[in-house]
C-alpha cells in the first residue's frame, strides 16, 4: 500500500513482507557511484551542506594510513575481515626515516 505525500511516497508493508536481509551493491559496481549533488548548486555536497541537514557540527580530521587501517577495525571493502587483522592485534609506529 503506497501512501503518496506532495513530496515523499511511503510504503507501509506488512511484517511478513519487510525484508529480512540486505545486499549493499556499492561493492559490485564497476566505479563508485557519483557524489550526492546540492540541489541549488549542482555541486557535490559538502561538510557544511550536511552539518545544516543534519543541525549539527562535524569536524574534518586528516588522519594517517595506519590510523585509517586501524579504524576500520580490519574489515575490507568487501565487508570481509582483512587477513592480517586475525592474527595482528595492534599496529606499531612506523618511521620512513631512516
Amino acid at each position: 500500500m503506497a501512501i503518496a505525500a506532495p513530496d515523499r511516497t511511503r510504503y507501509l508493508l506488512d511484517e511478513d513482507r519487510i525484508p529480512r536481509a540486505w545486499y549493499n551493491i556499492a561493492a559490485d559496481l564497476p566505479s563508485p557511484p557519483p557524489p550526492p549533488l546540492h540541489p541549488g548548486t549542482g555541486q557535490p555536497i559538502g561538510p557544511g551542506d550536511l552539518a545544516s541537514l543534519f543541525r549539527t557540527r562535524i569536524e574534518l580530521r586528516q588522519i594517517g594510513v595506519r590510523d585509517e587501517a586501524a579504524r576500520l577495525s580490519g574489515v575490507g571493502r568487501c565487508g570481509r575481515e582483512y587477513c592480517c587483522s586475525t592474527w595482528l592485534t595492534e599496529l606499531s609506529p612506523a618511521s620512513q626515516a631512516n
